[in-house]
This record gives structure tokens, sequence and C-alpha cells, in this order.
């Protein structure tokens, strides 16, 4: 009886199978240590890189302990932004600070050009406040002045919004029952 032309190849196939399997076991290949040992050299390099971090911003600030990196810090925000630190620092019966006056920072094209359109609209006091009207006044203030004007104009609009909030939680009288 002959035999059929695919008894040849599936005994190929079992044989390159059989010689793939005694090759494996052959070269000690081992998935886990594999893994364990590429886990090991990126959390090496991590640890290396965060520590170089570290030193080197030591060096360049020049503090030798965590509570001098902290005053150091404190320091930089009290002197470039100093608008920041005093919204964080208020204590919530203040008084709402009132819009920072910036400069305008588009330069206008021609030399006629008059630049007191960019002056920030007047945010309503917090009783006739309300959000769609805000968006509004925002995006107006966006699209006169760009970004500078935007931020202008969402720092009175979070002061407002913030009084509003304070009257509806009974922290702060009303002008209307003054």
């Amino acid at each position: 009886m002959a035999t059929p032309p695919s008894a040849p190849l599936n005994r190929s196939l079992q044989e390159s199978s059989e010689a793939s399997l005694r090759a494996s076991q052959e070269d000690g290949f081992n998935g886990a240590l594999y893994s364990l040992k590429a886990f090991s050299v990126a959390t090496a390099v991590v640890v290396v890189g965060g520590a170089a971090g570290v030193w080197g911003l030591k060096m360049y600030l020049g503090v030798k302990d965590t509570q001098e990196f902290a005053s150091a810090m404190r320091l930089t925000l009290l002197t470039r932004w100093p608008l920041l630190t005093s919204r964080i620092h208020r204590s919530s019966d203040s008084p709402p600070l009132p819009p920072p006056i910036s400069l305008p920072v588009t330069i206008p094209s021609t030399p006629d050009t008059d630049i007191r359109h960019l002056s920030s609209p007047a945010v309503p006091d917090a009783d006739s406040w309300n959000w769609p009207a805000a968006q509004a006044r925002l995006a107006a203030a966006y699209e006169r002045g760009g970004i500078a004007q935007f931020a202008e104009t969402a720092a009175g609009e979070l002061e407002a919004e913030a009084e509003v909030e304070r009257r509806k939680r009974g922290l702060v009288e009303s002008a209307t029952q003054c």
C-alpha cells in the first residue's frame, strides 16, 4: 500500500516540534527569570534617575535638607506669585480681593489703536451673579484680550462665585439684608 503524500509532512512536522522542544529544554530559557531581570533593571533606572534628580535640585537650590527646601519653595511662591499666595492664605470671612490689575499684553498693530477696550468688564455683585452670564463674560474677555484678559476676568468671576457660595452657606450677610 502506498503512503499518502501527507504522511511525510506530518512526520516532518512532528520531528521539528520534538526538536524545538528538546532545544527549549536544553537552552535553559526561563520567562519568569527574564521578567524579573527586566523589572529589576527598570526599577534600578528609576531609582537612580530619581536620586540624581533630587541631588541635582538640591545642589542647584543650595539646600541641605527638606526643611530648607520647603522654606525655599515658600519664598519662591511669595516672591514670584504674590496674588496666588494672597488668595491661598486669606481667611474665609475676609472681603473678596479686587481683580488684579494687569497691563495689556497685546501689542497694537497700528499706533493709533486704542487699547482701552482691553479693560476687564465689571463683574456684577454676588446678588446678580449667575453662571451663564459669567460664561458669556469669560468668552468676551478671551475674544477681546486673549488668555491674559481671560485669566483676569476669571479671577473676578471666581471671587463673585465664592461670595455667592458664602452667602448660600450663611457665612456672609447679603448686601440687601443690611
